[in-house]
This record gives C-alpha cells, structure tokens and sequence, in this order.
C-alpha cells in the first residue's frame, strides 16, 4: 500500500465482509454472545434521575431541521436535574428490565444486541450536582457518582476550549470492546464507532427539543480522559463527547 495513504484505509481494509464470509445461524450462537453485560459500581452512592418528562413539541422532522452546534452557553445558567435527566434517556433502557441478562432495548441500534457503550457524566453547572465524574448506570437510569476532578484534570482533557468549562454537563462515551470483538473480532471497532454515533445524535436531537444547546467535541485528549474516568484502553476506549447546556441565545 502507498505509504501516504492514512492508517485507517489499512483497518478498513482488512476488515471487510466479502460474499463468502461466514456466520453462525442463531441458535448455534454461544450465550457470550447473548447475554447483555451492565457496568456499575456498587460502592458508590446512586443519584436516581427524574423520570423524564419531555417538554419540546415540535415534529421530529422539524428538530432535525433545527438542530444546530452550539457553543454559546447562558453564564451562570445551571442545568437542572430533570434536564439532565432528558438528555440521560438518549441512552436509557426503553424494554427488556424484567430480563437482567439478555434483556435491554433501548433508543438506539447496537450491533448484534452487544452494547458496548457507556457513557460518564461531567456536571459543570447542574443544580444539586458536585464536580464529580458520575457513571451513567443504564438499568436505574441513575448517576452513580464516583470521584472529584480539577479545572487542571478537566483542562488536560479538552486543553485550550473555555467554552467546554461554560457548558452545564458533558456527557463521555466509552466502548467496553470485549462485549463485541468476540462477536465479530476486528470488525467490532467499526460498530463501536456507528453506536456512538448513533447515541450522540439522539443526544444533539433532545436537546434541539428540549430548547438546549449541544455541541459534539472530538478533539480531547484520549489519555487524559482514561485517566480521568479511570479506564484502561485493554477494557475501555474513550470515542466521543458532547457538551450541553443552557443557550445564550434561543436554539430554534
């Protein structure tokens, strides 16, 4: 291959399905590939958010329409719990709880039925809420709050952007890989990268309804945010993040 050509064209490549590829029929599928994994910390205290009551009644081909990057957040405007509690549902379970180990529909396509993403809050300006990152535990659709975290801590992530520390919350995305790769091996990356999508545009569509702004965010600094929520990339990679919050100026 030509050496100027990017990395990436190497990992697409070699991860194409081709008419003869092969798969197992359904029901020789072994329960690894079944059962559904939930991350959670059960040391830590668990905030329950509001059940969420949507406000915005616009058409959803009208807040397709709307839906705007925004990066002007209102000064000293704080999100409010049942705010962040609509945002969260981007990711919550919708059917499947009387099933805790195959069970867990949710707004959102994942390959397979694996759902490798998890997604950590960063409260910025969140009334009731600390500066702690929090896991988003997806069964409860609760907060489970973990540790402190500095201007310094949050700068290393996203170095040089102010308008991410004026923003009410920031919602991380990571990808729990083993969930998938022993599914579909190499290939897994790629679906790892479509969920994520797919769970920031549900994220970005709330809150253009909701009258909030949103802004995705790819340039942090993938280290530091491992350090930060404490991850190793052997278990968990981080793929994207998104602020939000209050506008400065109306959103639609």
């Amino acid at each position: 291959m030509n050496k100027t050509q990017p990395k990436f064209l190497d990992y697409h490549h070699s991860t194409v399905f081709h008419a003869d590829t092969t798969t197992l029929p359904g029901e020789s599928w072994p329960d690894e590939w079944l059962k559904i994994v939930f991350k959670g910390y059960p040391r830590f205290d668990r905030l329950p958010l509001p059940t969420p009551q949507f406000l915005g009644t616009l058409p959803v081909h009208n807040i397709m329409q709307s839906r705007r990057s925004q990066r002007d957040f209102a000064e000293g405007e704080a999100l409010t719990l049942e705010e962040l509690s609509r945002v969260m549902s981007a990711l919550r379970m919708t059917d499947g709880q009387d099933d805790a180990a195959h069970g867990s529909v949710r707004a959102y396509a994942s390959a397979g039925g694996r759902y490798p993403i998890e997604a950590y809050v960063l409260p910025l300006n969140v009334e009731s809420l600390n500066r702690c990152v929090h896991h988003y535990h997806v069964r409860s659709h609760s907060l489970e709050k973990l540790w402190s975290f500095s201007a310094e801590q949050f700068d290393e992530c996203f170095p040089g952007d102010r308008w991410c520390l004026e923003s009410g919350a920031a919602i991380i995305l990571t990808a729990c890989h083993k969930r998938i790769s022993g599914k579909y091996g190499e290939r897994a990356y790629r679906y790892c990268l479509l969920e994520a999508g797919q769970i920031a545009q549900n994220i970005q569509m709330l809150c253009t309804g909701e009258g909030l702004a949103c802004c995705s965010y790819g340039a942090f600094v993938d280290d530091a945010v491992m350090r930060l929520i404490d991850v190793s990339p052997q278990e968990e990679l981080v793929m994207h993040a998104l602020f939000f919050g209050k506008p400065s100026r109306p959103t639609t």
